[in-house]
């Protein structure tokens, strides 16, 4: 009896918020696991048909020895929390709108005629019908083919996996003692992957650092210097400054770091999966030939004078030892090798498409595929991770409309509630010292014909690979698809070609 009450009063609240929009029992119904029950959403079931079953699970929970009371708390919390799921796991793919994964309301739907036997159903159900159809789940899935059993079973994995995919680890509060994360000698003992749920990282001079400053927000912090402990294996190192850092830790502040290298490093994905496997990440790119410029320009003034090597010295790779050739950037605290060699600027860094395939986002079967990709030796660490894919020119876009979109379209992949500012660059000197400027090259000079070509050969495979093959993945997130591929084709022609044709 009190089970009933309770249940009723339930019922009463569920279904003025939501009319029409409960659970069932039967083949596509409630499923015990453990002491809570997971419930897959249906359309038209009856209040009749929901109390079945919450009398059905109060019964199985009493004779586990669990509180009637707190089964029917648990059952309306969970129905309730799934309806939540299904609403925030949504998006599309719409030309200039946020790219996204299936929604998860639909992957629910059930196609009704995969249910229905050719003997017992041979004309449609009226919506009565159907309605009492899905009252009496045991029955229909009597009448169901074992193929569209089959078939339901792999859906429901499949919400699951999504819902699990959207999820966001909120970071604990109060926080814990750091003490309780790493043990007397500074190693990791238990949970940091609260720490880390945002990384900004390649490629170098495509407005990472413009992006850093500009998406911290109410509940979204970012360190402001680079942070590559991960690519040098110096996760302990990292833990306490992610911990101390923000100023103010506020209940779900989501942290980020930024570090261009860490993609085209060896082991910074491998760590990342290791102890901060739901980080999401935001990636900038550049047209190649465009971006080695400005590379080369930024080094030669920053390092000046150390920095002596000409651009046609950096073809190649950046990893340079005696007899070894690496396909990562230098890190001298774990590669041994020497940095001064080539300070990270090469052609291949151009090679965006290498990199991006490390997170095992594409089949990488077809031998036309792995021609683009070069056949690299770059491991692959696949994940579940969330990518937003950006080129530059969507940062500093001068259409107004596009440009609020792809702000928002970042403000939903992060999870931030506070709008982004607007993304216009400032007219400022970077190089003000003319000293410092006197090795910097205009790539566009005759002398660099060779090393553009090498660029734009990188260029037109990083493009090609990037629309054919990583667009297409359910977890890369673009803003404006159609004016970002329009964006990667340009990479496919020589911007000096403009300039001779203009002069």
């Amino acid at each position: 009896k009190r089970l009933r009450a309770k249940a009723w009063s339930k019922i009463e609240k569920m279904t003025k918020i939501k009319p029409m929009e409960s659970i069932i029992g039967g083949s596509r119904g409630g499923k015990l696991v453990g002491n809570q029950t997971t419930i897959y959403r249906r359309r038209h079931a009856s209040p009749l048909a929901l109390l079945a079953v919450l009398c059905l699970i109060g019964t199985m929970y009493k004779m586990a020895g669990i509180n009637t009371d707190d089964a029917v708390d648990i059952v309306a919390t969970t129905g309730n929390d799934i309806d939540t799921a299904g609403e925030e796991a949504g998006g599309s793919q719409m030309d200039g709108m946020f790219s996204s994964v299936e929604n998860i309301e639909e992957e629910q739907n059930v196609d009704e005629e995969d249910g229905k036997s050719n003997e017992s159903m041979k004309n449609d159900v009226t919506k009565e019908e159907e309605t009492k159809g899905e009252e009496t789940g045991h029955q229909e899935g009597k009448a169901m083919t074992q193929k569209s059993i089959k078939k339901e079973k792999a859906k429901a994995k499949k919400v699951h996996k999504s819902e699990s995919k959207m999820k966001k680890k909120n970071s604990p509060f109060p926080l814990p003692p750091l003490s309780s994360l790493l043990d007397e000698n500074g190693k990791i003992k238990s949970d940091v992957s609260w720490l880390l749920e945002l990384i900004i990282l390649g490629f170098p001079k495509s407005g990472t650092t413009y992006l850093e400053h500009n998406l911290n927000s109410d509940n979204s912090y970012l360190i402001h210097s680079e942070q590559c402990k991960l690519a040098a294996n110096k996760t302990d190192i990292l833990v306490p400054i992610l911990y101390q850092e923000p100023p103010n830790n506020v209940n779900g502040l989501i942290r980020g770091i930024k570090c261009p290298r860490l993609l085209e490093s060896e082991y910074a994905l491998a760590n990342t999966a290791q102890y901060f496997p739901n980080a999401n990440f935001i990636i900038s790119t550049r047209h190649p030939v465009l971006w080695f410029q400005s590379f080369y320009n930024f080094r030669s003034y920053k390092m000046h004078p150390k920095f002596d090597l000409t651009p046609m010295d950096l073809i190649g790779e950046c990893h340079r030892e005696k007899n070894t050739k690496s396909p990562y950037v230098c890190i001298p605290d774990i590669d041994g090798c020497d940095k001064t060699k080539t300070y990270n600027v090469c052609t291949n860094r151009a090679q965006y498409h290498h990199a991006l395939s490390r997170f095992g986002k594409t089949p990488m079967t077809s031998k036309y595929e792995l021609d683009l990709l070069d056949h690299h030796d770059m491991s692959v660490v696949p994940s579940k991770a969330k990518v937003f894919l950006i080129e530059i020119s969507q940062i500093s876009d001068t259409n107004e409309t596009r440009a609020k979109i792809f702000r928002d379209d970042l403000k939903k992949f992060i999870g931030i509630s506070s709008d982004l500012p607007a993304m216009k660059h400032e007219s400022r000197n970077q190089y003000p010292d003319a000293k410092r400027k006197e090795r910097f090259m205009n790539i566009c000079d005759e002398q660099y014909g060779p090393l553009r070509e090498i660029l734009m050969d990188h260029g037109k495979k990083a493009s090609k690979w990037i629309r054919k093959y990583f667009l297409k993945s359910p977890d890369v997130f673009v803003s404006s698809r159609e004016f970002l591929e329009e964006q990667l084709e340009t990479w496919t022609v020589d911007p000096c070609d403009d300039i001779e044709e203009s002069s």
